[in-house]
């Protein structure tokens, strides 16, 4: 019958499909390829893993530490460490002996790039950050600091880069919020995630938000509320595709407010309220 027929065509269908399928896992066979996972990654060699240069990332520990020596030179006596050679043992190569025995090296991947590349940006930003946070505690006039951003290096599981600000500062004004970014290569912006996280926070816990953005290419400094960007008319936003469509605004040179070869500014010319 007419059923019985289109019966038989569809078990032939199917038998058919089945030794298609097993003809194409037999071809694989013969490369010792057990699944589809594992020749996919075979044929893309993403089974081979390259190994970490432990000698190029000397070379950029010692670079971070030339960065640390010319910060030293750059300051007011005031705001330097006191000890530079302890500040590059603990702020280079402690959280690097950190990062390297919890396995998060190889994991430092961004676009292809090399982790010995991402790993020396990630360190350069955190370095940077940690030498200029006591001048920019002065300028704020701010008593103690503490560290809240989630950059947490004891695991990768709990190691990530999120929006959230690295310090919290007391100030003779209540806490703040400061966010402290770095340029190192005369290309200043700040990106529009930040500015929703800290309205966020102002909002949900009526703690305002700073950027501090230090542009080490060119020797200056811009400090403004994340909170408040409507206040600031240089902020033009815009979607770049080099940043993934994010949402970003050039930093102009109007913004920057301290030159790191002149004194600290006083908090009260600052706009800052």
């Amino acid at each position: 019958t007419e059923r019985s027929e289109r019966k038989r065509v569809k078990q032939r269908e199917r038998r058919s499909g089945s030794l298609t399928k097993d003809s194409k896992q037999a071809y694989r066979d013969r490369f010792g390829l057990a699944s589809k996972a594992t020749a996919k990654n075979f044929f893309a060699a993403k089974d081979i893993k390259p190994k970490i240069d432990q000698e190029y990332i000397s070379k950029l520990l010692k670079r971070l530490e030339d960065l640390v020596f010319a910060y030293d030179k750059i300051l007011e006596n005031s705001v330097r460490p006191e000890s530079v050679e302890r500040f590059i043992q603990e702020k280079i190569y402690a959280v690097y002996e950190s990062l390297d025995s919890n396995g998060l090296i190889a994991k430092f991947t961004n676009q292809g790039r090399r982790p010995e590349q991402v790993l020396f940006n990630w360190l350069r930003g955190h370095v940077t950050a940690e030498f200029f946070l006591p001048a920019i505690k002065t300028l704020l006039k701010a008593s103690e600091s503490q560290s809240i951003g989630e950059d947490d290096i004891s695991s990768l599981k709990s190691f990530r880069r999120l929006p959230k600000a690295d310090y919290l500062l007391q100030t003779p004004r209540g806490r703040l919020r400061l966010e402290v970014q770095a340029g190192f290569q005369g290309m200043n912006d700040i990106k529009f995630h930040k500015v929703e996280e800290a309205r966020r926070v102002l909002m949900k816990e009526n703690v305002p938000s700073l950027c501090a953005h230090l542009d080490i290419f060119n020797g200056q400094a811009a400090l403004f509320r994340l909170d408040q960007p409507d206040r600031l008319a240089w902020l033009k936003w815009e979607f770049q595709s080099q940043m993934e469509g994010q949402k970003v605004a050039a930093i102009p040179e109007e913004g920057f407010v301290w030159k790191f070869l002149e004194p600290l500014p006083r908090l009260e010319d600052l706009e800052l309220d």
